[in-house]
């Protein structure tokens, strides 16, 4: 039972689509309107299933209810139910990614979330910085040439020259300077 709820929408977030695949609804609904993806859907669940004209998507809506999707008309009445592309036509058009360039845009992801992440500490504390080798254990996945190339342009986003400025940082007053203990002439032998 506690996997099932895991998998359960509740209230308006039922109703809505998720961000990252609402540019793909709209191309999807071009190309229904355009005709070079084909579509078919029933009235209701007694009747066969239809082909659906491209001039039909121009009055057309993708609606959310739940689990099921439904199109509906302008007037807010359920033209269809159950809807299905043609899938041939869909991998025609939006064919899979190569292995390789899915990870190239899992790397793209991975180094614009460290980089909206550095941005973020950055801006907490834009004229105390931190040390490069203190951050680098935040970011594991990224290569250090990938992560110098991302500080850098974090920092200049940010506006923070502080955190590009070479050299060790100065110590506040009051601070005892941090003194490394020489070893006297009687010590050494």
């Amino acid at each position: 039972m506690h996997a099932w709820n895991s998998y359960m929408i509740w209230g308006a977030a039922q109703f809505t689509i998720a961000p990252q695949f609402v540019g793909a609804r709209e191309e999807l609904l071009t190309a229904l309107r355009q005709g070079s993806v084909a579509a078919s859907g029933r009235v209701d669940l007694q009747r066969q299933r239809e082909d659906i004209k491209a001039i039909e998507w121009l009055d057309l809506r993708l609606v959310r209810y739940g689990s099921h999707d439904r199109f509906c008309r302008d007037e807010a009445s359920v033209a269809y139910i159950d809807v299905r592309v043609d899938a041939e036509q869909v991998r025609a058009i939006w064919p899979a990614l190569s292995p390789g360039q899915s990870k190239v845009r899992r790397t793209i992801a991975k180094e614009t979330q460290a980089k909206r992440k550095l941005i973020g500490l950055i801006l907490e504390r834009p004229d105390v910085p931190i040390p490069k080798p203190q951050l680098r254990p935040d970011f594991p996945g990224l290569s250090e040439r990938a992560f110098n190339k991302i500080f850098l342009e974090a920092v200049v986003e940010a506006m923070a020259p502080a955190w590009s400025a070479p050299g060790r940082r100065p110590k506040k007053r009051g601070e005892a300077p941090a003194v490394k203990p020489t070893p006297s002439k009687s010590t050494r032998r």
